[in-house]
């Protein structure tokens, strides 16, 4: 009896909660970051959808050692398909040690970042979204 109870509750807890109905149609994005055309490293990349209403709307990134990324959308690959807003970010400088965080800077220009204008139109299809930026 007490068997049957138990399996009945992990039964029915199984329906609860949080599950792959919750995230919405992803699709694959992947490409290389350049900077002057030298691979991009160790940077965080967010595409933001625009136009989304409700709900979550940012997929994130970051670069390898060859410049190659893969976004994700929370704990799953891919992001929602639509126009999104791009925004790299590279911070230098060593965050460990309080004596030094003066020197922590952004190394890629404001335009890519906290002022960006980069767009990326993500299909149904994906693909690679490969993102060339320049310094000057």
């Amino acid at each position: 009896m007490r068997f049957t109870i138990l399996t009945v509750i992990l039964l029915a807890s199984l329906g609860c909660g949080g599950g792959a109905s919750d995230v919405p149609e992803l699709t694959p994005a992947t490409g290389t970051v350049t900077l002057d055309g030298a691979p991009l490293a160790d940077a965080s990349i967010t595409f933001e959808l625009q136009d989304a209403g409700e709900g979550k709307k940012s997929s994130w990134g970051k670069t390898d050692a060859s410049g190659k990324y893969e976004m994700q959308f929370g704990a799953h690959k891919g992001v929602r398909p639509g126009k999104h807003k791009v925004s790299i970010s590279k911070i230098t400088g060593d965050s460990e040690d309080p004596e030094k965080r003066g020197d922590i800077k952004e190394s890629i220009p404001d335009r890519y970042n906290s002022s960006t204008t980069l767009t990326v139109d993500v299909t149904d299809g994906g693909g690679p979204y490969d993102l060339q930026l320049q310094s000057k």
